[in-house]
C-alpha cells in the first residue's frame, strides 16, 4: 500500500535532466521555466513507497543501464528537494500556456497533467519519477552521424512517472479523459508548443525536415484491476541528404487505487525496441499497482 505522509511542500519543478518524452538530437538542451506558487500543505506518499511501484531494472531485458536520477518530482534526481520551488527552477511562461490549453482541452485540471506535460505543474499532488533506462548498444554497430554527439539518444529509453492523486475518483476521471477519442486531438497543442517547438526550430536550422505523426491509440491486454492505455506516435525526419528515419515514442497510462503511472519508451529507427519489451514492462507495473490496490483495500477493510 503506498503509503503517505504529512508534509509542507511546494509544486516541483524541471531540474537538470531533460524534459518530455522526445529524444533530443546531439546535444539539443531544452530548458523550461517560469514563476512559483505559494507552499502548499498535501498529503503525500514516502519516496520508499512510491519507489516500489516505478519502473526498475528488472521490468527490462538485461544490461538496460539506469540514469541514477530518481526521485520526487517530474525531473527528479539524485537530491531532489520538493520544499524548493520546483525543485529550484521555474517553468517557461510560454510552456504553462501551452499546458494551460491541453488542460482546458482534456478537461482537466493542469496541475494533474505533470505525467504527460513532462514538467512539474502549479499545485500538482505528489510525483516521483524512476530512473532513465538506457538499452544497451548493438555489437558491431555504427552510431548514424547526427548522433555522434549523443550516441545514447538513438538507443531506445523507458521511464515512469507516478502521481498519487487526491482520490480514487479523481485517478478515474483523468483516466477517462485520456482515454477518450479527443485525447489525440488535445496531445497536438503539447507537440505545437515551445518546447517541442524548439527541438524541430534546431532540427530546421541544421537543414532537417521534421514532422510528428498524428497520435495512434493502441490496444492493450485489459487488466481488470487496473485501467491502461496506450498512445504511440512518431517524428520523421528527413536529413539534408535526403535521408529518412525517425524517433519513436510510446505513452502507456496506467491507474487504480488513487495512483496514476505514465511510462514511456523513446527508440529511433536505427535501434528499435525489442519485441515484447514494452507489453512486458506494461504487465509488471500494472501487477505491482493492482497489488498496492489489493493491499488498501485490506488495510480499510
Amino acid at each position: 500500500m503506498l503509503a503517505v505522509a504529512k508534509r509542507e511542500r511546494v509544486p516541483c519543478g524541471s531540474r537538470g535532466r531533460r524534459p518530455r518524452s522526445a529524444a533530443i538530437v546531439g546535444t539539443i538542451c531544452v530548458i523550461v521555466a517560469g514563476s512559483a506558487t505559494p507552499a502548499l500543505a498535501t498529503a503525500q506518499p514516502d519516496g520508499a513507497s512510491a519507489e516500489a511501484l516505478v519502473l526498475r531494472a528488472t521490468d527490462l531485458p538485461a544490461r538496460w543501464a539506469p540514469s541514477g536520477q530518481a526521485g520526487p518530482c517530474v525531473n527528479g534526481g539524485p537530491a531532489p528537494n520538493p520544499k524548493e520551488p520546483y525543485c529550484g527552477n521555474t517553468p517557461l511562461p510560454a510552456q504553462r500556456a501551452t499546458d494551460s490549453k491541453f488542460a482546458k482541452c482534456l478537461g482537466v485540471p493542469v496541475a494533474r497533467l505533470s505525467l504527460l506535460t513532462g514538467v512539474d505543474e502549479p499545485g500538482e499532488p505528489f510525483t516521483y519519477s524512476s530512473a532513465t533506462y538506457t538499452a544497451p548498444t548493438p555489437k558491431a554497430w555504427q552510431v548514424p552521424a547526427m548522433f555522434r554527439a549523443a550516441p545514447g539518444d538513438a538507443l531506445p529509453q523507458a521511464q515512469s512517472l507516478l502521481m498519487a492523486e487526491p482520490s480514487e475518483t479523481v485517478q478515474r476521471s483523468d483516466l477517462q479523459a485520456f482515454s477518450n477519442a479527443d485525447f489525440p486531438g488535445c496531445y497536438k497543442i503539447e507537440l505545437a508548443g515551445p518546447t517541442y517547438a524548439l527541438v524541430k526550430l534546431f532540427l530546421t536550422h541544421e537543414g532537417y525536415e521534421a514532422a510528428f505523426t498524428p497520435l495512434e491509440r493502441v490496444p492493450v491486454a485489459a487488466s481488470g484491476k487496473v485501467a491502461t492505455v496506450r498512445y504511440d506516435f512518431q517524428l520523421l525526419l528527413k536529413s539534408p541528404k535526403k535521408q529518412q528515419f525517425s524517433l519513436h515514442f510510446r505513452l502507456v497510462v496506467m491507474g487504480a487505487n488513487g495512483v496514476e503511472e505514465v511510462l514511456r519508451f523513446t527508440s529511433s529507427s536505427f535501434v528499435a525496441v525489442p519485441a515484447g519489451v514494452v507489453d512486458n514492462a506494461v504487465s509488471h507495473l500494472e501487477g505491482r499497482l493492482a497489488r498496492d490496490l489489493q493491499a488498501s483495500r485490506a488495510a480499510s477493510a
